[in-house]
């Protein structure tokens, strides 16, 4: 059975022509499983050849708009495309009142569909479920989760994700500062996606590409190339893929960075990276 991971957003909340906002899917088979579903993700699964409505799962690390944003446009695409099976939806504290939410705020367009008939109410089958560090999952893939060090105000968490196959292991980092959680959720695995905060044009002046003030705290919330490296070392993993990256400048820097701390393969990730599971 064909397995693949495909970076369909690889980018942060300041829009980027060249980069979508996270969201990464693993294909196994007919079946998709998506992390995350920030802006862009309906059209990276298009332009990967996959066909949207074959997504049975989402599962979010936390809900920071340019992590999720694009979750009412894969629910209401799908279900007027045709989609005939539920979406199971996974992630932090407040994951099922997101869901929910969306229906509120779609509700004019959903009645007016199912009124004059256009629609009925398959497709709209989506089972939401907040979790946390004691979920465990077994389907097409076998899910465990981490509280990483990210989002922690008001009782939220943000989960990093570990997806083991018969012969496969694929771990995301979610958003975090570096943290021992996904040293030990990593541990051997065939491939990590960490995020990364490199941006030539903070260290320069202060303010992220794009962005019009300063946020001094962004360093702080994310993890430096050193930091990755570090983390991919001590978790012994095979494949590292950096990804959430905030600019398109001195790239080969910053793979030099995260290289003196990590001698693995290492790729700079970009939307539509594909990476075979076979």
């Amino acid at each position: 059975m064909t397995k693949r991971l495909i970076l369909l957003g690889t980018g942060v909340p300041t829009p980027n022509l060249q980069r979508g906002s996270a969201s990464s899917a693993l294909v196994k088979g007919d079946d998709i499983t998506l992390v995350d579903c920030g802006h862009g993700a309906v059209h990276s699964l298009l332009k990967a050849g996959e066909d949207p409505i074959k997504v049975s799962r989402i599962f979010f690390t936390h809900h920071h708009f340019d992590h999720n944003v694009e979750f009412p446009y894969l629910l209401l695409t799908g279900w007027v495309m045709g989609r005939s099976k539920p979406i199971h939806v996974y992630g932090p504290r407040g994951t099922r009142a997101f869901v929910e939410s969306v229906f509120k705020t779609f509700e004019i367009d959903i009645s007016c569909r199912l009124d004059t008939g256009v629609q009925t109410r398959g497709g709209l089958d989506i089972r939401a479920q907040d979790i946390d560090e004691d979920f465990t999952f077994s389907g097409e893939w076998r899910v465990k989760c981490r509280r990483v060090d990210h989002l922690k105000q008001l009782g939220n968490y943000t989960l990093g994700y570990r997806f083991d196959s018969e012969d496969k292991s694929i771990v995301f980092s979610g958003d975090t500062r570096p943290c021992e959680a996904v040293a030990e959720l990593a541990m051997g695995a065939d491939v990590l996606v960490h995020e990364c905060f490199f941006s030539p044009e903070f260290e320069e002046t202060g303010v992220v590409q794009g962005r019009k003030k300063s946020h001094p705290k962004l360093p702080f919330i994310h993890s430096n190339p050193e930091d990755v490296g570090i983390i991919a070392k001590k978790a012994g993993v095979k494949k590292l893929i950096l990804n959430h990256l905030w600019s398109e400048r001195n790239l080969d820097d910053l793979e030099k960075r995260v290289r003196s701390r990590f001698a693995g393969e290492i790729l700079i990730g970009h939307d539509g990276l594909t990476v075979s599971l076979q």
